[in-house]
């Protein structure tokens, strides 16, 4: 039976925690968990259950690709052994990629049992294949439970103990992530391979700036030295040459001596060469002196750094190898930091250092030296040994660049804020570091997403929703069918007049569509009058009340052919993302479109866009998500590089439809001009509905739109300037119509828990359908389950709905009502929260609580 336990508590050993040592840590391991994977139960299942029996593990066997998977998600097993012998039940390979792709499986060791080779077999076949599908070890089939139970204790004992410290290995990534130390760890030929959020905040520098870059890159260059970098470049250099003398790939005389070689002596003072007169002013700190007292100076320096490091300042320790002294960085915002630094090399490969670990923390007297610091490296310049005129003309090359009048505006802030610390106390100037920090991240906008392990709804829908996709599976063939990602051949619409003269709507649909003006108009009615094809039909409605064809210059025969075209494309056999979804989205949209406030804003070009971008958002979808295209290699996915798949591929089908055909294409009649700019509108706002750009979005609406102060009556204050050019709507500036436009189709798309009750559940039921179909084909092709929560079996639709309003409805909303008014809606939203929660609380999982009793 899939999944049966057992304990194992008769077995030879004692089934309790075992202490494992890792290095300095005690580690207690729990008795380990095992899964057999088999199609049927025969000799050689048996002969790995016994051999888990007296191993004293927990032991569960699956007879199935999915039973396993779900196994897999359930209770994370440290051993999997699958049944590769034959490919009639399940590929042992698609079951092991599956694993592999699965969460927190990274160190997992699946094993592959494999048949026995013929003794008139010569050669071996390669188990490469086995090894590049994810397997860690092949075991040839053998049904004696002591040999079954001889290559539990090798895997116990190898591979199993080592995943297990490795594991553990999380807990130090953790401690380092957090310390307050700024911590490096470089290769031994100075390449970095590690920095912590402290040396990140520190520096100024992100982590994927610095890592697999060479730390000279990074360093002062040529004023290192005249802070004591030299010391710490002699005790890295001291580390590889003895490695290289090791390996015999550099001569040395003392390589027979068994004792260490000492650090080499500190360089000699460069030789003392005449400074040109023009580098008087830059060369020397004080520059009124002359040459001779000049030189005498830099010997000062020099004679003065050598003492330090006899004295202790800069210490190497001949045992360990350790480097301790004071280190001055140079930050990405050109402030230099004092930092006292222990540099530990660290033995790895082949017994020699492989990594040098650099652990700093600042100095006190930062806040009063950084002045005199800058001030001390513009005097020591001039008299780097490179040559001081070759550095006067690089910093007057740099003074040159600095006073170009060509700023970007995010430098300007940052020389504002620089500016500013200067003069603010030692609290306000650590703020304002902060901020500089956050002002240098890529993503302004976007919050930083931390694991959601209490909510794990909210981390699949985050997973599922707001990333294209989450890793690429090798040798993955395009899976999907051409019909998925191409557009279909125009379909015929029975109920959709074909001319302009034909019979206009039948009553029951013009029923259906008199009330389409309220926010509580029911567009499920709508689809069932219109025979699944509502689009259409209030198409037509909501068009000619914003006088669409006047605007295009295309007669209403243009719109029902172009309209009946888009909605054919949509596929009625998805349960969400069909056409009923687009006309609800249209609905919405129009709906917002009239309310004051977003009127006071949009011209009628804004309107024509946005209805038109509500109609085609979703064209073409396949009912799948971007992250499930991405993983399966589709067509889709290679054309849009991975980068909002679906979004592109939605707006790109709905130019080519429109313009295939005159009959159909409602923008032959406009100006190039006109149909440039109504073209990029409508573009922007179908690629607003990707969700991986929802927070920057909301913040950026919230931001420059709702700000106090702020809004679309204030529109002179808003984003920089009043609108009085042509194409200005009466009070909003372009860029404020440019949010204003995206939060209201982002609005408009995920709408449906601030509908009435009724159709919320609906909305919500063939959400939950879809996405436990593309679950339940994820588990049969062996991909990336994207969204694991959303199994059929075990999923509970009113936690889900929770999650979706708590992570990305409730925020966006308020933002949207604050600015549009929507009371009404914001009434809905309430209603439908309390009633998810309600069901959630009776530990219910389906759409609606059961029929009374």
């Amino acid at each position: 039976m899939d999944g049966e336990l057992s304990n194992g508590s008769e077995g030879r050993l004692q089934a309790s925690a075992k202490e494992v040592s890792f290095g300095p840590i005690r580690l207690l391991q729990d008795p380990i968990q095992a899964l057999l994977v088999f199609a049927r139960e025969d000799s050689q299942s048996d002969g790995f259950w016994w051999a888990c029996e007296r191993a004293a593990y927990r032991c569960a066997i699956a007879h199935s690709a999915e039973a396993a998977l779900n196994l897999v998600l359930a209770s994370h097993p440290d051993l999997v052994v699958v049944d590769g012998r034959s490919s009639q039940h399940f590929s042992a390979e698609a079951v092991c990629r599956s694993i592999r792709a699965t969460k927190d499986s990274e160190h997992t060791v699946l094993v592959v049992v494999t048949r026995k080779i013929p003794s008139d077999q010569e050669e071996e076949e390669s188990i490469l294949p086995l090894l590049t599908a994810g397997f860690t070890r092949r075991f040839v089939e053998d049904h004696r439970v002591s040999v079954c139970y001889n290559e539990l204790l090798q895997l116990e004992h190898g591979e199993l103990r080592a995943s297990f410290k490795l594991r553990a290995c999380n807990a130090l990534l953790a401690a380092l992530q957090r310390c307050h130390d700024a911590v490096e760890i470089t290769s031994e030929d100075h390449v970095i391979q590690y920095v912590n959020p402290a040396f990140e905040r520190a520096t100024g520098f992100s982590s994927d700036e610095l890592v697999g870059r060479t730390a000279p890159e990074r360093a002062l260059g040529s004023d290192a030295r005249a802070h004591g970098q030299p010391a710490l470049a002699r005790a890295h250099a001291h580390g590889s040459r003895n490695q290289r003398r090791e390996r015999g790939s550099e001569p040395d005389e003392q390589q027979q001596q068994p004792a260490p070689a000492p650090p080499p002596p500190p360089p000699p003072p460069p030789p003392e060469e005449p400074l040109a007169d023009d580098d008087d002013d830059d060369g020397d700190f004080d520059g009124g002196a002359d040459d001779g007292q000049r030189r005498q100076r830099q010997r000062q320096r020099q004679q003065q750094q050598e003492e330090e490091e006899e004295d202790g300042d800069l210490i190497t320790d001949q045992h360990s190898k350790e480097w301790k002294g004071t280190l001055y960085t140079k930050c990405k915002s050109g402030k230099t930091i004092k930092q006292i630094a222990t540099v530990i090399p660290v033995i790895g490969q082949g017994g020699w250092t492989r990594h040098f670990v650099s652990v700093r923390c600042p100095c006190s007297d930062n806040a009063t030296q950084g002045e005199g610091i800058h001030r001390e490296e513009r005097g020591r310049a001039g008299s780097v040994h490179t040559g001081g005129s070759v550095h006067h003309r690089r910093n007057s090359s740099m003074a040159r660049i600095h006073s170009m009048t060509i700023e970007a505006p995010i430098t300007k802030v940052i020389n504002i804020i620089n500016a500013a610390q200067e003069s603010s106390p030692v609290s306000v100037a650590e703020a304002l570091d902060r901020v500089l920090e956050i002002l240098r991240t890529t993503e302004l906008y976007s919050p930083q997403l931390g694991s959601r392990d209490d909510d794990p709804h909210a981390s699949d829908l985050v997973g599922g929703l707001m990333t294209d996709g989450l890793r690429r599976l090798s040798g993955n063939d395009f899976i999907l069918s051409k019909n998925v990602h191409h557009a279909q051949s125009p379909l015929r619409v029975p109920t959709a007049p074909a001319t302009g003269d034909a019979a206009g709507p039948p009553p029951r649909v013009v029923e259906a569509l008199g009330f389409e003006d309220r926010w509580d108009f029911d567009i499920f009615e709508a689809e069932n009058v219109t025979h699944k094809r509502p689009l259409v039909y209030l198409g037509l409605k909501v068009f000619a009340r914003f006088g669409v064809c006047d605007f295009l210059g295309c007669s209403e025969a243009t719109l029902r052919s172009w309209l009946s075209l888009i909605e054919a494309n949509y596929h009625s056999s998805n349960s969400y993302h069909n056409s009923t979804h687009a006309a609800d989205v249209l609905h919405a949209t129009a709906y917002f479109l009239r309310k004051e406030r977003v009127k006071a804003c949009l011209d009628q070009c804004d309107e024509v866009a946005a209805l038109i971008a509500a109609t085609v958002h979703d064209v073409d979808h396949p009912g799948r998500t971007n992250s499930f295209l991405c993983n399966a290699g589709s067509e889709l996915a290679v054309l849009y590089n991975d980068t909002a798949v679906l979004e592109s591929h939605h707006a790109a089908l709905a130019f080519q439809l429109s313009t295939r055909d005159d009959k159909g294409n409602i923008f032959r009649n406009m100006e190039r001009s006109d149909f440039r700019t109504l073209r990029q509108a409508i573009i922007d706002m179908v690629l607003a509905t990707e969700m991986t750009k929802h927070f920057e979005h909301v913040n950026k609406f919230v931001n420059s739109i709702n700000k106090p102060g702020g809004g679309a009556d204030d529109a002179a204050s808003v984003n920089g300037g009043g609108g009085e050019g042509e194409s200005m709507g009466p009070g909003c500036s372009p860029e404020s119509r440019l949010l204003i436009k995206r939060m209201l189709i982002k609005c408009a798309d995920i709408s449906n828990p601030c509908r009435p009750l009724p159709l919320c559940v609906e909305w919500a039921g063939r959400i939950s359908e879809e996405y436990f179909a593309q679950t339940d084909e994820e588990k049969r092709k062996g991909l990336p389950v994207v969204m694991p929560v959303f199994d059929r079996s075990s999923c509970s639709i009113p936690k889900s709905q929770i999650s979706f309003i708590d992570y990305f409805i409730s925020d966006m909303f308020d933002a949207w009502d604050a600015f549009a008014d929507l009371p009404d809606l914001m009434e809905h939203l309430g209603q439908n929260y309390r009633y998810w929660k309600g069901m959630d609380e009776q530990q219910l999982k389906t759409l609606r609580p059961p029929p009374p009793q």
